[in-house]
């Protein structure tokens, strides 16, 4: 009885005994290289790019779609000098709307680019 009352006791005096605090492992951080942060940046002025470009585009159509409604009027088609006048307006807007749906197309491509040499690293 006596030696169990001895292991009895030290098991007590164990249990009394606070554990050390356990310390939280901080996340790995990611380096982030100087190249990648360009790369991030050239996509993000892309992406501006693009939605400027978008924006432009439905300008543009929106302008173009009131000047053909415009040619389709009696009252512009015989006056031979606003008829012309409409035209030329015409013709700016669709050349202007041409170069920015290539300035689109060639925004969307930097961007899937960017993505490729991203999701390639």
């Amino acid at each position: 009885y006596n030696y169990w009352k001895t292991q009895k006791d030290k098991e007590s005096k164990v249990v009394n005994v606070k554990a050390a605090p356990v310390k939280k492992k901080e996340e790995p951080r990611l380096m982030v290289s100087s190249a990648d942060k360009e790369m991030q940046k050239s996509l993000k002025n892309a992406q501006q790019k693009l939605a400027k470009s978008e924006q432009k585009i439905t300008e543009m159509e929106l302008k173009k779609s009131n000047l053909e409604e415009e040619l389709t009027k009696p009252s512009v088609y015989e006056n031979a000098r606003l008829l012309a006048e409409t035209k030329a307006q015409y013709d700016q807007v669709t050349s202007e709307l041409n170069r920015e749906q290539k300035n689109w197309d060639m925004a969307a491509d930097e961007i899937e680019s960017l993505e490729k040499s991203v999701l390639t690293k």
